[in-house]
């Protein structure tokens, strides 16, 4: 199944139980992020802005913020960014 077949069956709960194993999750969570990336850093593109996209800074904001989610559970992102206000801090990551 491609990424883009099991990201559509995903999201319209179309899955059997017996198609979303292990293999499965890994390829969605690659394909979610994936798509994340890419359009990110077309966004910066279309903005003029190629040269700030950094792959290392955004899987880094990515695994932060994954890890606070896992903190929650948070009934928006604005209840995740008050228990957790430094994800509003862009220098929490070091860009260096």
């Amino acid at each position: 199944m491609t990424d883009t077949d099991l990201l559509s069956r995903f999201e319209a709960l179309a899955l059997a139980p017996g198609e979303f194993r292990h293999r499965q999750h890994v390829q969605l969570a690659f394909a979610m992020l994936d798509r994340y990336r890419i359009g990110l850093r077309r966004f910066a593109e279309h903005c003029g802005a190629a040269g700030k996209y950094r792959d290392d800074l955004t899987c880094a904001w990515l695994a932060l913020v994954a890890t606070r989610l896992a903190m929650g559970p948070y009934a928006s992102f604005d209840a995740l960014v008050d228990a957790h206000p430094d994800l509003l801090d862009k220098t929490v990551i070091p860009t260096r």
